[in-house]
């Protein structure tokens, strides 16, 4: 940071001698004197740009750290607000009435200079309803919806343009949600969010993944892309195929998203399954799995949506797409949930490849007496090699328990990598953005100053 604000401080100065030259050569009233110049560079060099580089700096250094990760949770309930409609309040079907032209801009004595036409939001409804999914993860805005009887609840004979069944006919999720939450069996959720990961930040550190396979294994198509995206509000596929596309795939993905759904809820992961298969047997499985890891969490590929501090990356390895014939693990970490690394290498091996037997059957319940939202909802279900490692139910060792990033998370084990804030630094780009605003911020600066100093001198003129 020392070396941004000797460059603003630079920059400051550069921006004043231009400035300067730029006022004499055009020969105006507005002038700065030498000593001016002298009293202002060391205003600017003491106040003005250390305080740009150091703004600059933070601004980069936040965007450096900050990266987003997967939130698991279940669904609570589904909402329906009515919204009462009034003139101009916040209702979504509006048309614009009672309009009339209006001053916008007035004289000194009053006079108005500019007239406007001006107009009220008329609702076209007595109410609107506000739909929305509450979830462990936070709330889900799904719909804002005219009434049922939108025709007896009219405060016009008119419809807003376009109007059609969307606009009254509640969504299918909201209405899937609703069903699973009245039987007791609510339905898994994720969120995008975002956090620091300094690890990832850091240009230095020996704590990031490498691999010299990456590009090998790229051109062969073997490395599918990082997980990132959420679909229909509040679902993501997490299981990837590689070579081969089972027939069973959306079961795949729905029994990852429920188990993630509890293992989020109760553990704070994020499970991501890579099915390979290799009829030719030639793929090192620990080569594999730490060229993808390095891979899925390299920034320069994927920005802010690497691998996240608490994902966890199964990859299974098959060769006739009817049983395991290896595993292997990682975390979003460098270190911890050894021996849960260990336990998929061994137990995972010859397992029949299906989505009960690797992945397990979790379903979310709401157990009685529960008084929270952390408590009203718990995944039931103990098949599945992955789900028993992951909860450690028959080594609690292989349990998977978040290592922390910051050393003050709750839920996270460890001292933290807080100590690799120093090796962050802004990129050459940024580097280069923060002293060109630090030039033109100060040169406006110059600006303000010779116009101050000029009205200082017409002062002291009147005066005498």
């Amino acid at each position: 940071m020392a070396t941004l604000i000797v460059l603003s401080v630079v920059a400051a100065a550069i921006a004043g001698f231009a400035v300067k030259y730029t006022l004499d050569v055009l020969d105006r009233k507005l002038q700065i004197t030498w000593r001016e110049l002298s009293i202002g560079l060391a205003l600017t060099s003491i106040v003005v740009a250390p305080l740009a580089g150091w703004a600059g700096w933070s601004i980069a250094r936040g965007s450096l750290l900050s990266f987003r990760a997967y939130r698991n949770g279940w669904e609570l309930e589904a909402m329906e607000e009515i919204i009462p409609c009034e003139l101009n309040g916040d209702c979504r079907y509006t048309y614009e009435c009672h309009c009339r032209m209006v001053c916008t801009l007035e004289s000194a004595n009053g006079d108005c200079l500019r007239r406007e036409e001006a107009c009220d939001a008329c609702p076209y409804f007595t109410f609107e309803r506000d739909l929305t999914i509450r979830t462990t993860v936070g709330d889900y805005a799904i719909a804002r919806l005219a009434p049922r009887d939108y025709l007896a609840e009219r405060r016009t004979l008119d419809l807003p343009p376009d109007f059609g069944p969307e606009d009254y006919v509640v969504p299918q999720v909201w209405l899937d949600c609703q069903r699973r939450v009245e039987n007791g069996r609510p339905g898994p959720v994720t969120r995008r969010v975002s956090y620091d990961n300094y690890i990832l930040a850091s240009d230095r550190t020996i704590l990031k993944q490498h691999s010299g396979m990456i590009d090998q294994y790229r051109e062969a198509g073997l490395l599918p892309p990082v997980h990132r995206a959420v679909h229909d509000h509040y679902y993501a596929n997490k299981a990837s195929f590689v070579g081969h596309r089972p027939a069973d795939e959306e079961a795949w993905q729905s029994a990852l998203m429920h188990l993630n759904a509890a293992l989020g809820h109760e553990r704070g992961g994020d499970l991501h399954l890579v099915i390979l298969r290799d009829a030719t047997g030639l793929i090192e499985p620990d080569a594999y799995v730490l060229a993808l890891k390095a891979y899925w969490q390299n920034p320069e590929v994927w920005g802010d949506d690497c691998l996240a501090q608490n994902g966890i990356v199964v990859v299974i390895g098959t060769t006739d797409g009817e049983s395991v014939a290896w595993a292997r693990a990682q975390t979003g970490m460098p270190l911890g949930n050894e021996h849960l690394l260990v336990a998929v290498r061994d137990r995972l091996r010859g397992v029949p490849l299906s989505p009960e037997s690797v992945v397990g059957r979790v379903r979310g319940v709401f157990p009685a007496g529960g008084e929270s939202d952390d408590l009203k909802v718990r995944g039931t279900g103990e098949s599945g090699v992955l789900r028993r490692i992951l909860w450690g139910f028959d080594d609690a060792e292989t349990g998977f328990v978040p290592v922390s990033m910051t050393g003050n998370e709750a839920d996270g084990v460890g001292s933290g990598f807080r100590y690799l804030d120093a090796e962050i630094q802004p990129k050459p780009g940024q580097r280069w953005a923060i002293v060109i605003v630090s030039f033109i911020l100060t040169g406006l600066v110059w600006v303000v100053f010779a116009v101050i100093g000029e009205k200082r001198k017409e002062g002291l003129w009147k005066a005498q």
